[in-house]
This record gives structure tokens, sequence and C-alpha cells, in this order.
């Protein structure tokens, strides 16, 4: 090979590099995934499916714990729009819902998720999700089902 072909080369490299580094810095970013937030009372899961017009679609899953042992759970479809890192999002209402069904925010770090809407009693809550899976809601809703189970076992030995 001669020394004007590699030459030439390393320019064609390095005018790649050029023009796809900015374009890289200047995509979209794919909220689709997994995320989950919870409490010690409740575990709720948002799966999230970004398709190329920046439509949103999805699910949201959840589980509170009341304190007198017992579980609410529900699944509610999710529907939004994204624009870059943020996004506003439209759930279906269900009874015990424990978030907003509007709620708005954005991707406040890579995985992460920050969202707002209103609670029940009027004031604007914020919610952090946390990318995940499956399988960590799975283990967040059995120790609520845990707890669950302890504190009515609790009670009815309180009745004897």
């Amino acid at each position: 090979m001669t020394g004007g072909v590699r030459i030439m080369r390393r320019i064609t490299q390095a005018t790649a590099v050029g023009i796809l580094l900015p374009l890289m810095a200047c995509s979209k970013v794919d909220l689709s995934g997994t995320y989950l937030a919870s409490d010690p009372n409740m575990a709720m899961m948002l799966q999230l499916e970004e398709a190329p017009d920046s439509r949103i679609t999805g699910r949201l899953s959840f589980l509170t714990l009341d304190s007198g042992g017992r579980i609410e759970s529900a699944t509610a479809a999710v529907t939004g729009v994204a624009d870059g890192s943020a996004l506003t999002l439209t759930v279906q209402s269900v009874p015990s819902l424990p978030v907003a069904t509007t709620l708005s925010g954005n991707q406040s770090a890579p995985g992460r998720l920050t969202l707002n809407g209103p609670a029940k009693d009027g004031q604007v809550q914020t919610w952090t999700w946390e990318q995940s899976t499956f399988f960590v809601f799975q283990t967040l809703a059995q120790n609520l089902r845990t707890r669950s189970a302890d504190i009515l076992k609790k009670s009815a030995e309180e009745k004897k």
C-alpha cells in the first residue's frame, strides 16, 4: 500500500468520525423500557414503548398495601408523546391509582424518569422512576405480599 492511499484512508476515517459524532450527540433519546418506583407500601412498574414518531404506549402495573394489610393491585394503559427526553403521559384511570392520570416530566438522567402530576389532594407530586426489570418488580410485589400476610396474621391473633 502506498503512502498516498494510507493518507486518503485516514482522511476518510477522520471525516466519517467528524460527521458521525455530532449526529450521535443530537440523536433522540429512546425512552422505551421498564421503570420502577416504590416506597415501603407501594410498588409501581411503568413499561413504555416509544415509536419512531415519538408516540408512547405502555402500561402501568402497581400494588399498594394499606395499614390493614390489604393489597390493591391493577394495571392501567398508558399513552403519550415524547419530545427528546421530555414526555407527557396519560394513564387510564383505575380505582386506587397511586399516580395522577396525567403525568409530565423528563429523563432526568440515563435510566431515570422524573414525572410530575396532581395527587388526589390537589398537590403536585413527583415520582422518580429507575430503569429496571420485571423480575425486580416481582420481588418488590412479593415483599408487599409478605408484609400483608404478616399484618393480617397479627390482626387475626389480636382478635382472639
